[in-house]
């Protein structure tokens, strides 16, 4: 249900539903997990300054950009997103 924008908005669609299958049984953001776990791959493989700021300019990015999405679903699904974030963490699974 995820859909690129440029905007600081989240919009979600008129069919948009809480997905809890597959990796979202574990974590909320699993594509932005990935991608920091990439990135991370890439600062042990080029271990220079722009990959590390790469790397620091995505966590802050997709933190905000997750904590937005988290609002919109909350304002959207009210309890049920209550409960699935009860059982899944934010960002990296099992963790965090």
């Amino acid at each position: 249900m995820w859909g690129i924008s440029t905007s600081q908005q989240v919009k979600l669609y008129d069919d948009h539903q809480i997905i809890q299958s597959g990796p979202y049984a574990f974590v909320r953001n699993p594509m932005y997990f990935g991608w920091i776990v990439a990135m991370f791959g890439l600062i042990l493989r080029y271990p220079v300054w722009v990959v590390l700021l790469m790397f620091l300019f995505s966590i802050v990015a997709f933190t905000g950009r997750a904590r937005r999405e988290d609002a919109a679903m909350a304002g959207r699904f009210g309890e049920a997103w209550t409960e699935y974030k009860k059982r899944t963490k934010f960002l990296i699974p099992f963790i965090y």
